[in-house]
This record gives C-alpha cells, sequence and structure tokens, in this order.
C-alpha cells in the first residue's frame, strides 16, 4: 500500500508575507516570501529545522512578490534532501571559494573565459555575449555543485555583474570528466538584480 504523501500547509497569506510549511518524519520545512521594501523587491527563504541541531536557510531574491510567490510553487516540487545531504551542505555553505580567472579569447561580441575553484585546474567556463539582454553561460564540473551560490557570487563580483545596470541572463551547465556532457540548468525567468537564475531540475543536453 503506497504511503501518502506529505502537503504543504499555508501558516500565513498577507499583503507582505507568504509562508508555508510541510513536516516529515525527519524535519520541518519551511517556505517564506517576503515584500523588501527598502529594496523594491522579493525574498524568499527555505529553512530546514528539527528538534536538535538542524537549522539550514536557503536564501533567494526576486525582482517582485509575484516572482517570489511563484518561486515557492517551484520550491514546493523540489524533492527534499536527507539530513545528512542538509549538514553537508551547510557546511560547504559557509566555505569561501577563490576564483582564479583568465581570458581564453575576445571577439566582436563574445568572450570566453576559463577559471579554477581554490585550484589551479582552469577546468570552468564563462561565456559572455553582448546583446540587448547579455547572455551569460557558465559551465562548472559537476564536483563544483556543493559550490554553485559561492561560485555564482564570486562570478558576479569579478565580472562586475552586480555593478551592470543591463539586463543579464544566465544559463548555468554542468559537465563530468567521463561524460563530458552538459547538464543545462532550466530556469524559470526570475532575475535577480538584472541576473537571471536557474532553480529547476537538471537535463541533458
Amino acid at each position: 500500500m503506497f504511503g501518502l504523501k506529505q502537503s504543504w500547509k499555508q501558516v500565513v497569506n498577507s499583503a507582505d508575507i507568504i509562508s508555508y510549511e510541510l513536516t516529515t518524519k525527519e524535519l520541518r520545512v519551511r517556505l517564506e516570501a517576503r515584500h523588501d521594501e527598502e529594496n523594491e523587491s522579493g525574498v524568499v527563504f527555505k529553512t530546514y529545522f528539527d528538534d536538535a541541531t538542524l537549522n539550514y536557510t536557503q536564501e533567494y531574491r526576486t525582482k517582485t512578490l509575484d516572482e517570489a510567490q511563484r518561486l515557492l510553487s517551484h520550491l514546493q516540487k523540489e524533492k527534499l534532501p536527507s539530513k545528512t545531504e542538509l549538514y553537508e551542505q551547510k557546511v560547504e555553505q559557509a566555505k569561501k571559494v577563490q576564483i582564479h580567472l583568465k581570458r581564453h579569447f575576445k571577439d566582436y561580441n563574445v568572450e570566453k573565459w576559463n577559471f579554477a575553484v581554490n585550484d589551479t585546474l582552469y577546468e570552468n567556463a564563462v561565456y559572455v555575449r553582448d546583446a540587448d539582454v547579455s547572455d551569460v553561460s557558465i559551465i562548472l564540473h559537476e564536483r563544483h555543485k556543493p559550490l554553485e551560490a559561492n561560485i555564482l557570487h564570486e562570478l558576479r563580483v569579478i565580472l562586475g555583474m552586480d555593478d551592470s545596470d543591463l539586463d543579464i541572463k544566465q544559463e548555468l551547465y554542468y559537465y563530468s570528466t567521463k561524460s563530458e556532457n552538459y547538464q543545462k540548468t532550466k530556469k524559470m525567468g526570475l532575475f535577480l538584480g538584472g541576473f537571471e537564475m536557474g532553480f529547476d531540475s537538471q537535463d541533458e543536453k
């Protein structure tokens, strides 16, 4: 006999805050979308906690509260990690990353940068294509996935994307040494300060 699937329960629904909670055998999960009045944007928190020592929060930012609400719906569909995976993610999140970047080529409206993460292996790449909406394609080796958020943040700082007034659309890919196939992260059309982020599952390209 199949067990019943746990469902999200809405606990707050106001003009500025929308919150859902989910309880499983191992932990509780809270999703919360808030309106950031100071920055006129939306912010989403996904918090995992139990009755012991676990308290781990992931933060996402969007341009509007409406986009934050759409992100809430998406995050509810994500597969929940185990407590072991959450503890590992919490440790990795606290680690700082050091990016070493060097330009591979620059053409009329395209340039490629190779970069290393915490070592001297330039096995990752960034393609930047100038247009009305600039396209940024980032290719990471799959071994760097636990540091994804830290790496994206450092790249934005190094390449000056956070200070740009232009809309920048991001595509994030992963590859493995064995397959050499890229896995593309699907996007939801959500922007973080003009920087489009991917939040969905991965499919092979």
